[in-house]
Parts: C-alpha cells; structure tokens; sequence
C-alpha cells in the first residue's frame, strides 16, 4: 500500500468518492501497526480504515478507527479531511441508533465543510436523524437547507449531485385558508384540528405563519441620503400612506429609492428576540440622526422570505400603509397532518377538504374546471407499451409559452406554505395542482423530445440522469417514458434532466397518468432517494380525474405563462375497478364496541363519496370511489364508520376477561427447568445474532459469499 495513494483518496470530496480495491484487512493491519508505532502515516491510515469498515457497515469497528482518526487531528489537522470524518462518523452513529450522538457529530462536521454539497450532506444527515426520530417539522427545515445548498450549486454552474437522499417526502402541510377555502365548518383552528385528529388524520403540529408583532405596515423608501457621520448608513424618506413622510436610518444594502418594504412605526413590537421578550420600536438617534420607525428585514420578522440580502422586499403594488399581517395573511395557522398510508386521498388540500366535510356535514366546494379549447391540433403520440405499469395516460401540446414569465406571489405563498420552494413557473404550476388536488405530473420541454414517446418498462443497461443531478442505471422492474432515443423520465417519480423546462423553453408537453401502485412502490428507494410524485402514486392516485387534473394544469400554465393549447389525447389501458364489499351492522357494533344503525351506517359512507345498496335489515353493499384504494374487506368499512362517528365518541367500557390460573400438569416441565438441567450437564446455550456483520460471517462461519440486506441498519 502506498500512503500517497491513500492520501490522494482521502482528498476527493467525500460526497463522490469511488473507494479503489484496497485489501480491507491488510489496511487494518497497517493502521493498527503505525498507531502503536506512532508513525507519520498513522492518521491517514487510521481514516482509511475507518472508511473502509463504514463502506462495508461496520458501524462500530468504524467509530472506533474514526474516532481514533480524530484524536490524531489535535497535533495535524488537514481540513479537508475534517468533513469526511465527521459525516463518517456521524452515519455510522446513526447506524446503531445512537441519534444523539448522531446529530452532535453531524452539527460539528457542517463546520468543516468546504464546499455547499458537503453542507448539503450534513444538513440531509441531520435531517434523516429527525425524520427517523419522527421530528419531522426539524426534518423539513434542514432538508430545506440542503436543497437551497444544491441550488446554489447550481445556480454557480457547478454540477450537483448528492450520492445521499436529495429529497424525501414531506407530510401534509398545508395553509388553513386554503382548506377553508374548499370546505369551511363553523370551528375555530383548535377544534378543527381536534375534529381531524379524532378522525384519523392525526394534527402533528400547528403552527402559525409567522411570529407575533404588531404595528407593522407596508411603506415605500422615496429618496435616502448618506448619513453624515456613517458610510453604511442612509437617511430614508419613506410614505406609509400617512400625508406626512417618515425619516429612518437604514443600514441595509438594499435600501434604495421605489421599493416597497415593512415598515415598524414608533410603538410597533417586532417578535421576540433570545431572551424572549418583545422588540419595542422607539424614537432614537443613530450617530445623531433622529430614526422615527425601522425598516425590517424578513429574518427581523420571522418570515420565509427569498430575496436579497437586507430588506425584505414587497411587490410593487402592495397598498401603503395596509397592516403587514392582513396583506400577507400572516394570521394563518400551518396544518402539519401525519397520516397512515392508507389515506394517500388525503396526501392533498381538496382531499383533507373532502373528509372535513363528511365529518362535519359542512359543504364541500368542488372545483370545477371549463374544459380549454383547442387553438391548434398538434399532439405528441405516446404509446402505452405495459399496460401493467401504467393504467391510463393523457398529454396536451402546449405552444408558444412565454419562458420569462414570474410566478405569481399568491402561488409563491401557497407553495411555501406547504413547504415547497418556488422554482420556475412550469414547475411551480405542478406542483401547485399536485398539493392541490392530489395528483403528481411533469412537463416536458417539447422541443428536445425526440419522435414518439413510450411508456414501457426499462431495460437492463439503460440510464437516465434525473432532474436531481444523479445517473440512475435502470433494468426492467423500474418503469419509464422513452422517446426513440432514450429514456426521459422515471415513470411516477421523477423526470430526466435531457427534457427538463428552462428559461428558454417555449413549446411544452403536459403529462398526466395513472400508474399502478406496485409499478412504483419501492422504485425509488432503489436509488436511495424518495419523492413526493413517488410517495403518492405508490399509495395510489385517483385514476378517474386525469383529463380535469390537465385541464387545471393547463389553465394555470395559460394565465401565467400564455400560450396556445391543443387537444388532449387520453389513452385509458388498464384501470382499476374497487370490488363491491359487503357491510354486516351486527359485525360492526361488535367490532367497534357500541351499538350502530344501518342508517348511521348508510350515513357515513355515503358522506363519503362511497356508493352504497341495502341488501336486507343487516347487510349493505359498498363500492368505495376510485381515489380510496384501501377498502378491500369488511374491516376496512368498519374502520371508516368509527372514524367518521369520531373516535372520541366511543363509550369507556372496561375489558371483562375470567382470571384463571394456567397450571401445568404434574407429569410436564417448563423451560427454566430444562434449561437448568442441560446447563447442569455441562452445556451452553447460546443466543445467535439475527444479522451480523459480514466480516464475522466470513472469518467465523467460513462463508466467502454471505447474503448481504439491502438495508442493513447496524
């Protein structure tokens, strides 16, 4: 072995490194030899040896050389090694679920990071551990840092790719407005979220928008002077739609003539600081200069604002003078619901709509979307090749979009307030419709497909480079979209980079299908990253409402982006029908523990969406609408009684159960007596390991090819 070799391996950035074929137990050999011997090479050898047992999940033999790695960097301390050994370490913590330890040594890693995709690791680490630790509010906020890391990237012309989890799924986080907007019940947040919670949809968090202040509005900066007695200083004028202007010193760099800022008046409260006491805006002097009132920065106020540096920035046609909290809606409270796969239905804002309104009785606002004209007849042929992946397929050619269009503000809001970054208007219109109605779709950039598309499954040796940055390589249990020249997308997961939309993409293709549940479950876990398109299609997506999830697409896409649309070409191959099952009103009462009417019975289901027949005075006949995927036996109508009747509501009986002594007959033994005889004839028991690491299974068992899991945890 040669340690400059080791050492030029040891350098690459710890986020793509490819490890070379070193001899595993020759490297521990060496590295315990220069520890002892206190030779030079030590550390290096100490942090290959490390690596090497984190490559092959050796998680603790892998703390004990990193560790001692560790000890060795107070005398020598090459930074560029630092990172590489705390995420080491950090993962492998988190291998034997030591998560504690696990996130103290992925918050002192980020430290060392040099680069933002090392920071994007570390924010994705501590992100796993919160998530595995069902934190999942912590989870979202560090896995946001992640992507705005990756962005950045980007955005540098830097490639980005993570060889960890880029993105996983969030839970239901949605804007109580907006639910309200859709269903609207006479309770206030509290009771809503009590009547959610007693349903099933569990209330993890509620959280409001933003922290309390008050005395807040919006002004406009109409000329700014230097300050006399300060180079980073500027004297502004600023109209808060009053007759008489106010002068405020502002030190942010952005403080410029025309724009339109928050503007905290004298006597105004901002949120509160460290020593959790409210900030109270008073008439002061800096460097001499009379201040009446501050300009405010988003991070000031607490608000998930993107913008510059410095001042947080308002539209230019927000009304002067208008509280902060009423023009923003900052009032709202954030719903976070944790919900069991088997309501993937409510993995969106009209879906939790529909199960509010069959719990409360309050009526439902059903969207209704006016099919869009064709203005041309241009269409995309796609052929549905396995109809076992994918159920039913529709796409409409849209041409002529305008690329510079903006997002608006009011999708920008929605969007950030389920925990979804703006991107680019194509892309923020589907994900808009995904967390709206439920439904995952993608649009391509028309212009770089080539000939046909097919969806099909894939063949062994394909790749794909996904949006995310990463090449997959494909075989055929994963399904695909394909033109007649390569693969394009991953079919219900995620798109492929080759066809992606950009600033200067003008014709697009929207795509939306129904693809089968076990087509897509566990696909992209394959690739050790996860998406929210993934996480529902797996669950199961409504297969009747493809054509209106396209039409809404499409509205959007010509209100914010213009255009000229075409036909829609629909392909239904092979969907699902939800079998009739048969409700017994004797069963349920005995399963749920108080009595039930067929007319309650009756009730629930219809509310919810469910087709229901009498059969006789104790039987009726269910057919579940095409969004629930869940309701196959008898039981699973049962549950949806209790939950709609509200969990809450059922009675506090006791549990009436005979106490029996279990004697064993005089002619029998139990298995403390037998063990201690066997132990008193000289044997030993032993108590195996259900996994073990491989080297044990090789060095111990004389096995050469043990079985590996895909997922060890230890």
């Amino acid at each position: 072995l040669n340690a400059t070799m080791v050492a030029e391996y040891l350098s690459q950035p710890f986020t793509n490194a490819q490890t070379p074929d070193f001899s595993t137990g020759r490297v521990f050999d060496l590295a315990y030899h220069f520890h002892l011997a206190r030779d030079e090479r030590a550390l290096v050898y100490q942090l290959l040896a490390g690596e090497l047992a984190f490559q092959n999940y050796a998680s603790e033999e892998a703390i004990e050389y990193l560790e001692r790695a560790n000890g060795l960097f107070r005398d020598n301390e090459p930074a560029r090694w630092s990172a590489r050994l705390w995420h080491r370490m950090a993962t492998s913590s988190y291998r034997i679920m030591a998560f504690d330890k696990a996130l103290t040594q992925f918050e002192t890693g980020r430290q060392f990071a040099e680069s933002g995709l090392e920071k994007a690791n570390f924010y994705l680490g501590i992100a796993r551990v919160y998530q595995t630790c069902s934190n999942y509010g912590a989870a979202t906020e560090h896995h946001d840092f992640a992507l705005t890391e990756i962005n950045r990237q980007r955005q540098q012309g830097l490639m980005a790719s993570l060889n960890t989890v880029t993105t996983f799924p969030k839970l239901a986080l949605f804007p109580e407005s907006w639910l309200r907007e859709f269903c609207n019940p006479p309770l206030d947040t509290q009771q809503l979220a009590d009547t959610l919670t007693m349903a099933g949809l569990e209330v993890e968090d509620l959280d409001p928008v933003a922290p309390p202040f008050t005395g807040i509005v919006v002004g406009e900066i109409i000329a700014t002077e230097q300050h006399p007695d300060a180079d980073r200083l500027r004297i502004c004028q600023v109209d808060v739609g009053v007759p008489e202007r106010l002068s405020i010193v502002c030190g942010a760099p952005n403080a410029r003539p025309g724009i339109r800022v928050p503007c905290a008046m004298v006597g105004a409260e901002l949120p509160p600081g460290k020593d959790g006491k409210p900030f109270k805006i008073k008439v002061g002097k800096l460097r001499g200069v009379e201040s009446f009132g501050m300009l405010c920065s988003s991070d000031e106020l607490g608000l998930a604002f993107e913008g510059p540096d410095g001042l947080c920035e308002l539209p230019s046609d927000a009304p002067l003078g208008v509280n902060l909290r009423d023009y923003l809606k900052l009032d709202d409270q954030l719903f976070t619901l944790k919900l069991t796969p088997n309501l993937a239905h409510c993995l969106s804002v009209y879906g939790v709509a529909q199960e509010l309104s069959a719990i409360t009785g309050a009526p439902l606002n059903q969207p209704v979307f006016t099919p869009i004209a064709a203005s041309h007849d241009q269409r995309l042929a796609v052929h549905v090749v396995d109809s076992d992946l994918c159920g039913r397929f529709a796409g409409r050619v849209v041409r002529a979009i305008n690329p510079q269009a903006k997002t608006p503000d009011w999708m920008v809001a929605r969007l950030a307030r389920c925990g979804q970054r703006a991107v680019a208007p194509l892309v923020d219109i589907s994900n808009y419709v995904m967390f709206e109605l439920g439904r995952p779709s993608h649009i391509f950039d028309l212009d770089k497909i080539h000939g046909d598309l097919s969806v099909r499954w894939g063949r062994p040796g394909e790749t794909l480079k996904l949006l995310n940055g990463n090449t997959v390589t494909l075989d055929d249990k994963v399904g695909v979209i394909a033109d007649t020249q390569a693969v394009e997308s991953l079919a219900g997961i995620m798109g492929g980079d080759a066809t992606a939309v950009t600033d200067e993409t003008k014709n697009v293709f929207i795509e939306a299908a129904f693809w089968w549940p076990e087509a897509i479950a566990g696909r992209s876990r394959r690739f050790n990253f996860s998406t929210d398109a993934g996480h529902r299609f797996e669950r199961g997506v409504d297969a009747s409402t493809v054509v209106t999830h396209i039409e809404r697409i499409t509205q959007l896409v010509l209100e914010i982006c213009g255009g000229e649309a075409g036909p829609i070409d629909d392909q239904v191959v092979n969907v699902p029908t939800n079998p009739a099952v048969i409700l017994r009103v004797s069963r349920a009462s005995k399963i749920i523990g108080m009595p039930v009417t067929q007319a309650q019975c009756e009730g629930v289901l219809t509310r919810l969406g469910m087709r229901v027949e009498t059969l006789d005075a104790d039987r009726l006949s269910v057919v579940a609408p095409a969004q629930r995927f869940d309701i196959r036996i008898e039981e699973d109508l049962v549950e949806e009684v209790v939950r709609m009747l509200g969990f809450d509501n059922l009675p506090h009986t006791p549990p009436l159960a005979p106490v029996l002594p279990k004697v064993r007959s005089e002619t029998r033994r139990g298995a403390y007596a037998l063990r201690h005889q066997l132990a008193g004839l000289g044997y030993f028991e032993t108590i195996n390991y259900s996994f073990v690491e491989t080297r044990w299974e090789q060095e111990l068992a004389g096995n050469a090819d043990p079985v590996r899991l895909l997922n060890p945890i230890a």
